[in-house]
């Protein structure tokens, strides 16, 4: 596994999820994937960091802006993409130091384009 294409993907909605997969598939990721902040948490901090992460803002349990602010005051070195329909969260997100917030509903394109800033 290299680092630079390690991607865990937090997202609680399954179809949106597999959607994610399929394109974050196109730039030859090595992807996990966590339902919750929890477990998202427990994949960042299990070895080497990952590239990206690319979370949801809203999640059951603990939050994106939860996991968010843990990999900042941990000092893990990642990028963190941010995904929410809420643009107060995703506001939050960026004074947090999310490295992209992204507002639902957004381009493929968009997010496509996201990919291979980070993934490159």
């Amino acid at each position: 596994m290299q680092k630079s294409q390690h991607v865990v993907l937090v997202e609680d909605d399954a179809a949106l999820r597999e959607i994610f997969e399929e394109l974050l598939q196109e730039h030859s990721s090595f992807i996990e994937q966590a339902s919750t902040g929890e477990e998202a948490l427990k994949l960042i901090l299990r070895a080497e960091p990952p590239r990206l992460v690319i979370s949801d803002l809203k999640l059951p349990h603990m939050s994106g802006i939860a996991l968010l602010e843990i990999i900042k005051n941990e000092k893990i070195k990642t990028k963190f993409l941010a995904i929410t329909a809420d643009n107060e969260l995703g506001a939050k997100a960026r004074e947090l130091g999310a490295d992209e917030v992204l507002i639902k509903p957004f381009n493929i394109r968009d997010f496509s384009l996201s990919l291979e800033k980070y993934l490159s």
